[in-house]
């Protein structure tokens, strides 16, 4: 296949941050607050582009609107910001 044949998409960009402390509370006890953030930069990651560009109707050649658009933006691991608490 010839690089003129390709179609790339752009790079998954994904930031993830959690933060967590100790905490001691009297000298049995400890407790561990977690947050924790997933997609951080809040964007929309495109997965999948339309890639038929004409189709046939016969002996005719439809050029198809949609094509290079996106038809996928993500699923359970790249999708909207996401918060926890634990």
């Amino acid at each position: 296949m010839r690089a003129s044949e390709t179609l790339r998409l752009a790079s998954i960009q994904n930031v993830d941050v959690r933060a967590a402390r100790n905490l001691a509370i009297g000298d049995k006890l400890k407790l561990e607050p977690v947050v924790a953030s997933f997609n951080v930069l809040n964007r929309t990651d495109v997965t999948g582009v339309n890639t038929t560009a004409y189709t046939t109707n016969g002996s005719t050649l439809i050029y198809q609107r949609i094509f290079g658009l996106a038809n996928a933006t993500g699923d359970t691991i790249y999708r909207e910001r996401q918060i926890q608490f634990a």
